[in-house]
């Protein structure tokens, strides 16, 4: 037995040694997730956001609306990058941003995007947003006024009630098991936390159905000239929300799209581009313009 425990001990001091002897190696760092080019992630606010510049000339900041990212507005934010320098961004939650336990609100959204634009030392810059991320414009336009240029927003709501009825009701019915299928892929390309999915569509569908409430008061106090634009084929915002809407901004403009829908951006890039540069282009109107159906 003696014998026995000597062999053992002498086993293990021999595999000591040899241990001993060998290179250490260091651990094998995770790879890091590639960006493309121009895309970067700073961190602003209590969240990593991802943003993109393309372009020169004066700053430009694009929201892409709902749940689209920088990757699905890329036709349109290199048909503006063609006059200005275009930052695009992943709202919180989105495409590469990260999310944080915050409650989700139209404010908080507004500030990222100041956050982002302090971030790279830009004081004014022009905003052009779309959907959901128009809401938010109108929310730095309101808050920040010193900080918007000029104000694009596409197919947007300043209230609840704005979303046509049937839109409304369609969008309170769904559930988060019916959504989750149709932005799983999408949300899966770039998403740092891809588990996240069902709770970022909870907090948007609640954020969606309880804010904007803003009023023609607080729309009236909006300085930035601003361009209302959609489709005319629209089906989720009501018409004369968005006219009463371009009418209590002091510098407020109404251009409607034929034969296009709230999806006009993506469904005429050329078109939609063209109406918002031929805006942004052009001196400061001394009164609203509409221009009707």
């Amino acid at each position: 037995m003696l014998r026995k425990n000597r062999f053992l001990t002498l086993l293990v001091l021999v595999a000591l040694l040899v241990s001993a002897c060998q290179p250490i190696v260091a651990p094998v760092a995770p790879e890091p997730i590639a960006l493309p080019e121009g895309g970067a992630i700073v961190q602003t606010n209590d969240i990593a956001t991802y943003y993109e510049i393309h372009g020169a000339g004066e700053p430009l900041l694009f929201m892409p609306g709902d749940f689209r990212t920088t990757e699905d507005v890329a036709e349109l934010t290199d048909l503006l990058a063609k006059e200005y320098q275009v930052i695009v961004m992943d709202p919180r939650g989105r495409g590469r941003s990260s999310d944080s336990a915050a409650p989700l609100t139209m404010d908080l959204m507004a500030d990222d995007a100041i956050a982002l634009l302090d971030t790279l030392d830009i004081e004014k810059a022009h905003v052009v947003s779309w959907s959901s991320s128009a809401v938010v414009g109108l929310n730095m336009a309101m808050r920040y006024p010193a900080r918007v240029d000029k104000l694009v927003l596409h197919g947007p709501n300043y209230t609840v009630d704005g979303l046509t009825p049937d839109h409304l009701a369609w969008f309170k019915a769904l559930t988060i098991a019916e959504m989750v299928p149709w932005f799983e892929e999408q949300y899966n390309r770039t998403a740092p936390d891809p588990d996240h999915l069902p709770i970022i569509l909870t907090n948007f569908q609640d954020l969606l159905l309880r804010e904007p409430n803003y009023t023609v008061e607080m729309l009236s106090q909006i300085e930035a000239p601003t361009l209302v634009i959609d489709g005319d084929l629209d089906d989720m915002i009501v018409r004369e929300h968005l006219e009463t809407l371009a009418a209590a901004i002091p510098n407020g403009q109404l251009v409607i799209l034929p034969e296009l829908a709230h999806f006009a951006p993506f469904e005429d890039p050329v078109a939609w581009t063209d109406a918002v540069l031929a805006f942004l282009n052009e001196p400061v109107a001394a009164t609203a313009q509409i221009i009707p159906r």
